[in-house]
């Protein structure tokens, strides 16, 4: 019999902001809001997720600073449609 378990991360776009200056390689691009999962799955099923971290992250770079919460990367996105002021 076999059994499949896994451990490991994972990463999802959860939206663009709107256009930021990178720190990193100074181009102005709209950054990427991810968020980052610790996670353990058996047979490809995910069981248990932890640690979540939340990144603005260039798309030239790859890198860009880390985001309070959750609160604070939706609200990033939101700025983006100018939804809030």
């Amino acid at each position: 019999m076999f059994f499949f378990a896994g451990y490991g991360g994972k990463s999802v776009i959860l939206g663009q902001s709107s256009p930021i200056l990178c720190v990193n390689c100074h181009n102005t691009n709209p950054h990427n809001i991810l968020e980052n999962t610790k996670r353990l799955s058996v047979f490809f099923i995910s069981i248990v997720k932890w640690e979540y971290k939340y990144f603005s992250v260039c798309p030239v770079c790859t890198r860009g600073p880390e985001l309070k919460n959750k609160e604070a990367a939706l609200r990033v996105i939101a700025e983006s449609f100018g939804g809030v002021r």
